[in-house]
């Protein structure tokens, strides 16, 4: 069995996922489908957005879900509100989706390691970049953050990981998949 192969398999047979719509749904902005992937019971939603301003989008879509009273958005920094997190967080996750300051991707990946258990899944967006991954002498930090951490990967014998590109409006990018 490919690793793509068990991973799709793993993603289809974890019960979070079972509600998402797998043909249109699964690589799209975790925003787009929030609703539907944590439609199990009593789901726990921690989100860490950088400024009100940003949050006010997940927001909206918490409350068209109508899950409000079980989503927690956090604002400040990312590392600073994981971090604060060290010290109140109890429960492992199931999920953690990565989505922020590209340079600080592995940092965020290590949290995540910490603080999920066997089976879980850690997602990171954005680790194409329009192609830009494969140019070995980029001065872009996102581009040499993501290349960092796609390599972190590549060797990391804790977990399963696959990367799964994406066309969209901007060009073609990716989203890591690493079951722990």
């Amino acid at each position: 069995m490919s690793k793509l192969d068990f991973l799709l398999r793993h993603i289809y047979e974890t019960p979070f996922i079972n509600a998402v719509n797998m043909k249109n749904k699964l690589f799209e902005k975790i925003d787009d489908y929030i609703g539907d992937l944590f439609a199990i019971e009593d789901p726990v939603l921690q989100s860490i957005e950088k400024s009100l301003e940003i949050a006010n989008i997940p927001q909206q879509n918490i409350i068209k879900a109508g899950m409000q009273m079980k989503v927690e958005i956090r604002i400040g920094e990312a590392l600073d509100v994981l971090s604060q997190l060290n010290d109140e967080q109890t429960e492992t996750f199931d999920i953690v989706f990565l989505d922020a300051h590209k340079p600080s991707y592995i940092q965020y990946f290590e949290w995540a390691l910490s603080h999920t258990k066997i089976g879980s899944m850690i997602i990171a967006d954005n680790v194409i970049r329009n192609g830009e991954v494969l140019k070995k002498n980029s001065t872009d930090e996102k581009v040499i953050g993501v290349q960092k951490f796609n390599k972190m990967l590549s060797e990391n014998k804790r977990v399963f990981s696959t990367i799964i590109t994406h066309a969209s409006g901007n060009g073609f990018d990716g989203m890591s998949i690493s079951v722990v």
